[in-house]
């Protein structure tokens, strides 16, 4: 408290008539009244009003500043990303690497974001387009169709000429996730498309189509031995991904926070979330599916609390209990804690309380409101 008033009295804080008292650093609140004068007192009112008309979701400065890690886990690979879209004349293939769940959708894509703002180009000028080579697995055929196009004929079923994602993706980039479940026919046509910017469609003989596309390809596998290696050496960058258990400590409390924000977005309600829930997410390993792993416990938790909220219609809290039995466990039991980590998550002695009014911008908004409309009915 001496050190605070001190800090007040130098004009470093504003103060907050709350109950307790609390303090925001002033520099703060100059730059949310986009330097207009600022008072040394405010009421609770008075900040909630400052912040709903000054905080505004504005990624467009540079779409990588919305990936939580971006000074520190994932500096280095933001930095070759830039490289890699941003090189002279069309930009250099990639190839992202990484567990299950750790980001390399988001990651390619916002790739992309970065090239289109910096080139100023339209969605139409600069396409992009996303392929998930592990739904067609069981069909090489009808994979590559997808790709490629196939002309009439080609094969049982092609009844009609069928234009392909490549040619779809022309003048932009085209993201192939799981690219490993390429068959090796399928990766010699790509290389052949990367190297001379050609390609035909199944079943067509002679005519070669022209195709000026970026490959960003994804794995979750080690490429070497997976990938035919005259395709693998056809991506000049390699950057891989760290998984969530490598995170700091700090970097993962963020990114629950933004996966609890986004629950209640969509649920346009505020959520109250126990300390112990949010250090027991933070120590768990999730090993198979990283952040979507998470991102499923959290839209889980949530759901249960949801469900508690009707009946009570108390406060909308996440409790302990709702978590899943392993990671309930492994928090209890588990003593093998960095004293650097366990210094961070002693902070977290109260609830924290996340409202859907606040920005929140690191997920793609495509998980929506489903589960807590099939609660309400």
């Amino acid at each position: 408290t001496k050190l605070l008033n001190k800090l007040f009295k130098e004009k470093k804080l504003i103060k907050i008539n709350s109950r307790p008292v609390t303090y925001i650093p002033r520099e703060i609140i100059f730059q949310l009244l986009d330097g207009k004068e600022v008072k040394d007192t405010y009421s609770i009112d008075e900040i909630k009003k400052i912040l709903k008309s000054s905080i505004k979701c504005d990624t467009q400065s540079d779409p990588f500043d919305i990936l939580i890690g971006k000074e520190k886990s994932l500096a280095t690979q933001i930095g070759q990303a830039k490289a890699a879209i941003m090189y002279p004349p069309n930009g250099l293939y990639t190839l992202i690497l990484g567990e299950s769940g750790v980001g390399k959708t988001t990651f390619a894509y916002t790739m992309y974001k970065y090239a289109r703002k910096t080139k100023n180009l339209s969605e139409k000028e600069f396409p992009f387009v996303s392929f998930n080579c592990s739904d067609y697995f069981n069909n090489p055929q009808l994979l590559l169709s997808q790709l490629f196009g196939h002309v009439k004929g080609a094969f049982t079923g092609a009844d009609d000429d069928k234009i392909g994602i490549v040619e779809k993706a022309d003048g932009g980039v085209l993201f192939l996730d799981e690219v490993h479940r390429l068959p090796s026919d399928g990766q010699e046509m790509l290389f052949y498309l990367m190297d001379k910017g050609e390609y035909h469609r199944l079943g067509e003989t002679g005519k070669k189509r022209k195709s000026n596309v970026l490959i960003i390809a994804a794995t979750t596998e080690k490429p070497d031995g997976i990938l035919l290696h005259t395709f693998l050496r056809r991506f000049p960058v390699i950057i891989t991904l760290p998984p969530y258990r490598e995170k700091d400590i700090s970097e993962r409390v963020e990114i629950i926070g933004e996966l609890f924000l986004s629950e209640s977005k969509n649920l346009n309600k505020p959520i109250s979330i126990a300390p112990e829930v949010i250090k027991a997410l933070a120590l768990y390993k999730f090993k198979i599916g990283n952040i979507g792993e998470l991102r499923s416990e959290i839209k889980l938790l949530c759901a249960k609390s949801y469900l508690e909220f009707l009946k009570s219609k108390e406060k909308l809290r996440v409790d302990f209990k709702y978590l899943d039995a392993n990671i309930k466990e492994y928090f209890l039991m588990n003593n093998n804690i960095s004293s650097s980590a366990r210094s961070y998550l002693n902070v977290f002695s109260n609830d924290l309380v996340l409202s859907p009014e606040f920005c929140n911008t690191y997920l793609p908004e495509r998980f929506g409101k489903d589960i807590y409309e099939f609660i309400d009915r």
